[in-house]
């Protein structure tokens, strides 16, 4: 994590995060504080400004259970961090509306991947930052997926691998994209990941033997 001014501000922000979540869990058996602080980490590699790691760790900050509102975060924390995370919720809210539709129309995958692509391309003309924030989030959630029931997976890897990962590509962010590809694959074709796995096992083995 950062160093300074930089620093003080995101551990400003994670005290806050810590407090609003109160120990709560994610679906994952994640804590929220330590898949923020996970979140925060990631942007910090990537070489993100102040603002964009404050909205990082608080990237969860207007969930139901802590309270908290824009305008509450606008007070504690600034604009630029406040409306970077208004713009997360927003883009959540439109990919919950798509899983929904997807759960009632099972025939409806290329319509959801193209509503929620639709609102991920609208939030990219308004601040780009935002999807990087949530390119960060959907990979940590593709870390820890492999603790949530199997359509759960299925969800995060189809949006990793058909929304993020080709933004990332795009955006020339070439440590995500592979990444986000790896995991989303694994779960997705998880009998080809073996396969390849296994393939790679055995020529390590014969260029050991060799």
């Amino acid at each position: 994590l950062p160093t300074g001014r930089t620093a003080e501000q995101v551990a400003r922000a994670y005290d806050f995060a810590h407090q609003i979540h109160n120990g709560r869990q994610r679906d994952s058996g994640e804590l929220y504080i330590e898949h923020d602080l996970a979140v925060t980490q990631i942007m910090s590699k990537l070489g993100v400004d102040t603002p964009t790691l404050v909205a990082s760790m608080l990237h969860d900050s207007l969930l139901p259970h802590t309270g908290q509102t824009v305008e509450s975060i606008r007070k504690n924390f600034g604009e630029e961090p406040a409306a970077l995370i208004a713009s997360l919720n927003q883009l959540q809210v439109y990919a919950n509306e798509a899983q929904y539709q997807k759960h009632h129309d099972p025939q409806a995958d290329r319509k959801t991947l193209e509503n929620v692509l639709r609102a991920v391309l609208a939030i990219i003309e308004g601040d780009i930052r935002v999807i990087l924030i949530r390119m960060a989030d959907c990979l940590q959630d593709l870390r820890k997926a492999s603790n949530l029931p199997q359509e759960q997976r299925q969800i995060i890897a189809n949006e990793a691998m058909n929304i993020y990962a080709p933004l990332a590509n795009r955006l020339g962010i070439w440590q995500l994209k592979w990444e986000l590809e790896d995991l989303a694959f694994r779960y997705l074709q998880p009998e080809k990941d073996k396969e390849i796995a296994n393939q790679l096992a055995a020529r390590r083995a014969e260029r050991m033997e060799n």
